[in-house]
């Protein structure tokens, strides 16, 4: 039963993190500090961990 709920929290927290992240991405395409193309790759979900990074970056400096 521990085990159920565990793997049930990670799952909502999972759901949870991809709509935090896809929503900073939209913000980010909206002001046009990134291209809709990475939105794309996150929605296929092709995104690694490595381009959100860089991504991250990006964003801050402009």
């Amino acid at each position: 039963m521990r085990i159920l709920f565990r793997v049930l929290g990670n799952a909502i927290y999972y759901k949870e993190t991809k709509a935090a992240v896809r929503d900073f991405l939209q913000q980010a395409v909206d002001k046009k500090f990134i291209d809709k193309s990475w939105l794309d790759t996150f929605d296929k979900g092709e995104l690694t961990a490595g381009d959100f990074e860089g991504l991250k970056i990006i964003i801050s400096q402009r």
